[in-house]
């Protein structure tokens, strides 16, 4: 069976645009809003999971066409973003952020966003929000996703539902251990990796296998409890969940779970479904996509010119008003002519060439010219190329966290004269690394030496209970920071 038209999804879209946009604006009574993105994992494997199930078992599933479909949706609007954010790039950011911009600009047209962010920003971390892609990362999970599933539901096309059913969930439970075991020790690859969020995608599927038993979802004393049930936690999630939770961790589970009770069991008239169905939010569900688009480069571009870590509260409304005002310009004219108009066939693949040729230039070119500088007068490019400059000692004594369960005090660099016991120490992360060396020079005019003791990310911060160190718990391998920290206290102390 296929899975007509629901405004009740629409209004669920709604709901997970509207968090995501909102925490990211800064309303802090959306303090989980993040949980949209895994509302949206949910229905995209619900929906696009359906249509190969249901293509694949009547014989008119091809790749070309589901991944042609699949461009006309994704691509265009987001192509028209990128174009539409670079002048303003042009305008504000300096030759490192542009050329960093690039870099994400490259990496979201072959869909591996979630990759280059991985290794690059925290999302949670403030500095996200000068960051005009990052929010792109989820579009690369679920490209990424969407170029194994098809293959895989088109080979248990033939196998019963039953077995098929069996084979997708065990799947899904297995990516979602994974998810468990490694969220607190890697949250990062956790939050941006495939196989950390493949499980949010395949419960959706799961959902789809389920819609299509003949006797499924045969429980009308319990449909309405179930749906209002589900809506409840998808509510919740994006209002109550503890700051200080793991993202993804336990409590990712409750979003997605909801999603999947709304989804099997709203399609009857329930609270849920009449609540959803409201036109206000299936309108605001209709451009969801073009919304989610445009707020994340809106709200960075702002705080860019600005210079702000946080935009008054007036400016934040305005910015929201002029975000719905693309999204609603964007699906008008972007989205609906791509997919259903006049730019629907080969009219529109010759534009979505051209865009994506002027993106790799943009983006080669930024990472050749490192950022164009050309643009800025010579009195800015002197002073950014010397706040950009490292000493001489940077690469060879800093060190990252991936080595501060080894990494010994003993080891630590000697700066300043040579041939000198060094009677003075610095000791921190990156920032103490940057004026080391600087500091070494100028002890060498006295005849002293000093030792250097830095590791990317592990700030000296003591506790004042029991002296151990304080651990940024949202970066990778947090915990070494502590023990490579007791050992410089160690041999200072010694």
């Amino acid at each position: 069976m296929k899975i007509e038209y629901r405004r009740d999804i629409d209004g669920l879209r709604a709901i997970a645009v509207l968090g995501v946009v909102f925490y990211h604006f800064g309303f802090s009574f959306f303090g989980s809003g993040y949980a949209g993105v895994d509302i949206f994992f949910v229905i995209s494997g619900f929906l696009i999971g359906g249509i190969i199930l249901d293509e694949g078992r009547t014989g008119t599933f091809t790749f070309r066409t589901f991944y042609m479909r699949r461009a006309r949706r994704i691509l265009p609007a987001l192509f028209v973003m990128m174009l539409v954010t670079i002048p303003f790039g042009f305008m504000i950011m300096s030759p490192k952020e542009l050329r960093y911009f690039g870099g994400a600009v490259m990496a979201s047209l072959m869909f591996l966003s979630n990759i280059w962010f991985y290794s690059r920003v925290d999302y949670f971390n403030p500095g996200a929000a000068l960051d005009p892609l990052v929010h792109t990362w989820s579009l690369g999970v679920e490209e990424q996703f969407y170029f194994i599933a098809p293959l895989f539901l088109i080979l248990l096309r033939k196998l019963r539902r039953p077995v098929v059913l069996l084979i997708v969930g065990t799947a899904a439970l297995f990516s979602l251990g994974l998810m468990l075991a490694d969220s607190d020790t890697y949250p990062s690859a956790a939050f941006y990796q495939i196989q950390y969020r493949a499980w949010e995608l395949a419960f959706g599927v799961v959902a789809a296998i389920i819609c299509r038993f003949p006797t499924a979802l045969r429980f009308p004393q319990f449909t309405e409890l179930l749906a209002d049930l589900g809506l409840i936690a998808v509510i919740a999630a994006i209002f109550v969940v503890p700051p200080e939770a793991r993202w993804p961790g336990p409590w990712t589970v409750m979003p997605v779970l909801g999603t999947v009770l709304v989804v099997l069991f709203g399609r009857q008239s329930t609270v849920a479904t009449r609540l959803l169905s409201l036109q206000p939010l299936v309108w605001i569900g209709t451009i969801s996509y073009s919304l989610y688009l445009y707020h994340q480069p809106i709200h960075s571009l702002a705080i860019l010119t600005l210079r702000q870590e946080a935009l008054p509260l007036n400016l934040r409304l305005l910015l929201l008003c002029a975000t719905f005002v693309l999204a609603k310009l964007s699906w008008r004219f972007i989205e609906q002519p791509f997919r259903f108009g006049r730019f629907s066939g080969k009219t529109g693949k010759r534009f979505l060439i051209s865009f994506a040729a002027i993106l790799v230039i943009f983006s080669i070119g930024g990472h050749i010219t490192k950022g164009y500088p050309q643009r800025l007068p010579e009195k800015a490019r002197k002073a950014i190329a010397f706040e950009d400059s490292e000493p001489s000692s940077y690469e060879r004594c800093s060190t990252g966290r991936m080595r501060g369960d080894t990494l010994q005090a003993s080891d630590a660099c000697t700066l300043g004269a040579k041939d000198v016991e060094p009677s003075i120490a610095i000791w921190g992360d990156s920032h103490a690394a940057s004026v080391a060396q600087p500091i070494g020079d100028a002890l060498a005019v006295d005849g002293l030496s000093m030792k250097e003791f830095s590791l990317g990310g592990c700030s000296p911060i003591p506790n004042s209970v029991n002296m151990l160190q304080l651990t940024n718990s949202t970066v990778e391998k947090s915990e070494d920071c502590s023990g490579y920290n007791r050992r410089v206290r160690d041999f200072l102390i010694s």
